[in-house]
């Protein structure tokens, strides 16, 4: 289980093993969704449930979050949800 703990200005750092085995499935469940493709979203959860171990959601989350530029504003990570070009 991954650790978490609060040093200094806030910020939590954690070991990170779960998160690091859980970066492929993050993958797939981004292509997915870009995709537009439901079918595989339940299993690539189960997956996640089984790398994650018992804290996945959190696991997923923090992944999937530590996967997104932070120096873009959301309409610009959201763009290609849009049909029309930016």
């Amino acid at each position: 289980m991954a650790e978490f703990a609060a040093r200094g200005a806030g910020r939590i750092y954690f070991d990170q093993p779960e998160c690091d085995a859980m970066v492929p499935v993050a993958q797939q469940i981004v292509g997915a969704v870009r995709d537009g493709d439901a079918g595989p979203m339940l299993d690539l959860l189960a997956q996640a449930a089984q790398v994650g171990g018992v804290q996945w959601r959190f696991v997923l989350i923090v992944t999937l979050a530590a996967m997104v530029p932070d120096d873009l504003p959301p309409r610009r990570l959201l763009a290609w949800m849009d049909r029309d070009p930016l």
